[in-house]
Order: C-alpha cells, then sequence, then structure tokens
C-alpha cells in the first residue's frame, strides 16, 4: 500500500517533473530526463537480478572485489563534508557498510558449518542470533537517522515496530522463518527512509527494494539478498563520495555539468542526481515523505500491536528506546563486533 501511495503522488498527476528534481535547475540537454531515470533503473534492477542469480560464491567474490575497491581508495585525497548533515551522512554510511559487511560474514560462517555438515544445534542457534542482532542493529541505526538528520518521527515509529517484533529463526541453508507482513512494513519504511535525499547519479538504493527478488521474493530468503544488495550500494555510494577535485569534475562532465558548477557553494551545486524538490507547504521538509510516513507508521502500530506492543502516542516508545533499546543495541553490537574478523580497531574484514 504504502510503494502505490507513493508511485500515485508522484506519477499520478501531469506535474511529475514539480515532485522530483532530476537534473539542473534550469531544464536543457543536459537535464536528467524522467525517461533517462526510468532507463538507468529499469537497467540497474536487470544488473542486480543477474548478479543475484551467479550465486552464493560469486556473491562472495563480488563482495571482496568491492571491499578491495573501497580499501584503495581510504588511502589517498577525497571530498570533505560542506555540511553537518553530510558529515553525518558519511558517518552514517560507514556504519551501514561495517553492520552490513559484518552480516555477510555470518551467512558465509553458516554457509561453510553447511558445507561441513556442522550447521546444527547450538552453532546454527548462535549464527541466528547473530544474523538477526545485526538487522536489528541496522533498523537501529535508521531509527535513529529518522530522530536526527533525517528527521521524520512517523516512519521512525514504524521503524520501531520492526525493531520491536520477534525475527524469526535461520535455518542450515541460510533461508529464515520471516514473517509477510514484517517483510511488506520493511520494505515500505525502508523506501520512505531513503526517498527524501539521494544524491548519487544512479538508481541503486531503490533499485534494491523494487527489485522482484526482494520485494516479490520469498520472505525465507529477504535477510541473504538483502546484505548483498544492500552492500554493493553502501559501498558504491561511499566509493562515489570520496572522489574529488578532477575526479569529481571529470565524473560530472560525462554527463554535462561544466566545471564551473564546483565553482559555487556545495549546497547550490546542481549535478545529475536523483532527489526530492521542495512542495508547498514550504514549512514541511518534503510532504510527499511526511505523508507516506503516517502510512508506515500506521502500519508499524499494526504490527507492534499484533506482536503484543505498542508504538503509538502515548506509548513510551522513545523512552523506551533511550533506556532499554539503544543500551540493548550497544551491547548486542559489541558482541558481534568481538566475534568479526578484523582489520583495524573500527574496520572489519570480509571472510
Amino acid at each position: 500500500p504504502a510503494f502505490l501511495f507513493m508511485a500515485e503522488e508522484t506519477v499520478g498527476n501531469d506535474a511529475f517533473h514539480e515532485s522530483v528534481y532530476f537534473g539542473t535547475a534550469v531544464r536543457d540537454e543536459h537535464s536528467l530526463a524522467f525517461p533517462a531515470l526510468c532507463r538507468r533503473f529499469v537497467a540497474s534492477i536487470y544488473l542486480f537480478e543477474t548478479l543475484l542469480a551467479l550465486g552464493d560464491g560469486s556473491h562472495r567474490a563480488l563482495a571482496h572485489w568491492y571491499e578491495s575497491l573501497y580499501l584503495e581508495g581510504s588511502t589517498g585525497e577525497r571530498s570533505r563534508p560542506f555540511s553537518v548533515r553530510d558529515a553525518l551522512m558519511g558517518f552514517f554510511l560507514a556504519l551501514k557498510g561495517e553492520s552490513v559487511l559484518a552480516s555477510i560474514n555470518a551467512f558465509e560462517e553458516l554457509r561453510r558449518l553447511d558445507r561441513a555438515g556442522e550447521a546444527t544445534g547450538v552453532a546454527l542457534r548462535s549464527l541466528s542470533d547473530v544474523l538477526n542482532a545485526i538487522m536489528r542493529l541496522n533498523i537501529c541505526e535508521a531509527v535513529l537517522s529518522n530522530l536526527s538528520f533525517a528527521f521524520w518521527p512517523d516512519n521512525a515509529r514504524a521503524g520501531m515496530a520492526l525493531l520491536l517484533a520477534p525475527l524469526g529463526a535461520f535455518r542450515a541453508g541460510g533461508q529464515q522463518d520471516l514473517s509477510p507482513e514484517w517483510l511488506r512494513l520493511y520494505l515500505a519504511w525502508n523506501a520512505n527512509f531513503i526517498w527524501p535525499s539521494h544524491y548519487c547519479p544512479d538508481m541503486m538504493c531503490f533499485t534494491m527494494l523494487a527489485m522482484p527478488s526482494l520485494a516479490l521474493g520469498p520472505p525465507e530468503q529477504f535477510q541473504y539478498r538483502r546484505a548483498h544488495t544492500l552492500f554493493w550500494v553502501v559501498r558504491s555510494t561511499q566509493i562515489t563520495r570520496r572522489m574529488c577535485g578532477a575526479e569529481r569534475v571529470a565524473r560530472a562532465a560525462a554527463f554535462g555539468v561544466p566545471a564551473s558548477e564546483f565553482e559555487r557553494p556545495p549546497a547550490e551545486q546542481q549535478v545529475p542526481c536523483f532527489h526530492c524538490r521542495q512542495l508547498e507547504p514550504r514549512s514541511d521538509r518534503q510532504p510527499l515523505t511526511s505523508r507516506t510516513a503516517k502510512l508506515t507508521r500506521a502500519e508499524g502500530e499494526v504490527l507492534a500491536r499484533a506482536c503484543g506492543g505498542d508504538v503509538g502516542e502515548g506509548s513510551g516508545v522513545w523512552r523506551r528506546l533511550a533506556l532499554e533499546v539503544v543500551p540493548e543495541q550497544i551491547t548486542s553490537l559489541t558482541r558481534v563486533y568481538s566475534r568479526m574478523p578484523k582489520r583495524g580497531l573500527a574496520k572489519l574484514r570480509v571472510l
């Protein structure tokens, strides 16, 4: 329902360009037009589906490839944050990248145990707990973001419902007993989380949520597929954000953006990307997101009640977040981090 609402709010009118920004402020031959955006979106879905079909061995090889590119770029010159919000986004991506890498490592451990015939009993339960702990850590990161630099508290309530709902155990083959209702809310909540600001010239954040294997595939396969596709998205975004100087100018030139654009203040630069345009009322940072967040919140409240909880108004959910959930997640983070292979103090190593 939330996906349908978002589509109706954007493409169900003749002024779609007023809802979404596709390129430079003055629309010309270099602007990223709607057909071009659609081609990128469809092409990226095809690419992701092709990569997922390669199998777990190839997924592991691709994770190593992305990690090597990321590490190569960590030693050279890089662009500097142009605002506090941009710096927070960089920190969020760094944290997200490591937590998703931990999930990939846990799935790899499970795969190795399964091949050795040892994915049973305590070993299987332990890895199942780790995988679910990492998912909760990921959701908690986003909830805190929705209460800070990406402020949409209605969507944060939906995230709390996901965070507090029980997650099913994993089987030896990596499948999970996951509720279809939980998965549906997760997809809508996550789409609303990333919709407001997507400052890359691609559509990969939306690709992973809209691709059939994730959105329409069996819930039991979701966590594994999400881990790998999200890792591709996060590492690609981090590598793109690191571009600086001549590298950024050259990349933008390929999309018809002149070098003079980068002489403007960073917050005013108009480069080929996809993000929401401000609509009325001006007092609302992004009305489409605010309206959709009311739907994700309503679904979250339904899920919470079905699980015997409450994330609605007057439920004390934010007090619980501060006094119970965050301390629990810090303890969980310490436990997950301690069992993962590391390159350094704050950098995990891919298995």
